[in-house]
């Protein structure tokens, strides 16, 4: 991604966080007047100093607007094999409650006379 992506809105709410926007100038190393460019959507944020504000913010790229694509970063990797790991859970529970529910509507039991599969959560042993 080199075009960049809107910021409008984004920054300033953050930049408080470093004690404002001059603050956050001098910790990016980046101009005042570019970083309120962003802000105000007249300039498009992108991977040259997305990066930069993010550290100083200790925020995301997607906490300032940044497309998924867009951030490649360990940290984002390991949310997004998270999410993954969620949904293929997510779909594999909802299989097992339609088959349960198939056995129980045709009149069979839940476990059609076997013993239900365990199901383990992060938070068992």
């Amino acid at each position: 991604m080199t075009a960049g992506w809107n910021a409008k809105g984004l920054l300033e709410p953050l930049w408080g966080k470093v004690g404002g926007r001059d603050e956050l100038a001098k910790l990016t190393g980046i101009q005042r007047g570019t970083l309120s460019g962003y802000n105000t959507g007249r300039l498009k944020l992108g991977l040259k100093n997305g990066p930069r504000i993010a550290e100083a913010l200790k925020v995301t790229l997607y906490d300032l607007g940044a497309p998924e694509e867009a951030d490649n970063s360990p940290q984002a990797q390991t949310i997004r094999d998270q999410l993954a790991n969620l949904i293929r859970r997510h779909e594999e529970l909802e299989a097992l409650v339609t088959e349960g529910f198939a056995r129980l509507a045709t009149g069979g039991s839940a476990g059609g006379g076997q013993q239900a599969p365990e199901v383990h959560t992060e938070d068992q042993p």
